[in-house]
């Protein structure tokens, strides 16, 4: 039992040496939510993000701001229910349900995200139940 303890944190400590694609190294993230009473339209709450990535662009040093309304792994903003085009779900059972994040253009730029492998950008819109 304890050479088995042990080989389960041996094997923990490597995953956690593992490259996923991701460079944590230079990056800051907050949370930020804005109160209706202050933003009570959308053109606000807009306004408000267009001039904080604006102002945070201008600090000597930053390469890259981006916005999105969680942040992964560890939270999802959203989830969603689907269906493959080559296996849709049949009648009266549940779609697969997949979280996702909403993010502004250059997240993957600046959370670090490299594509490692794969054909590149994907073709056409994803298609959503």
């Amino acid at each position: 039992m304890l050479v088995a303890g042990a080989l389960l944190l041996v094997s923990l400590d490597r995953l956690t040496r593992v490259p996923v694609g991701v460079d944590t190294t230079h990056l800051l993230t907050a949370s930020v939510s804005l109160p209706r009473a202050g933003y009570p339209k959308d053109a606000d709450r807009e306004a408000f993000w267009k001039r904080a990535v604006e102002r945070l662009s201008a600090i000597p040093g930053v390469q890259s701001v981006a916005l999105s309304d969680s942040r992964p792994p560890s939270e999802s903003g959203q989830e969603n229910n689907f269906d493959l085009e080559d296996r849709p779900t049949p009648a009266g059972q549940n779609q697969p349900v997949c979280p996702w994040v909403a993010v502004s253009p250059g997240f993957f730029k600046a959370a670090g995200v490299t594509l490692e492998r794969g054909p590149g950008p994907a073709r056409g819109r994803p298609r959503s139940s």
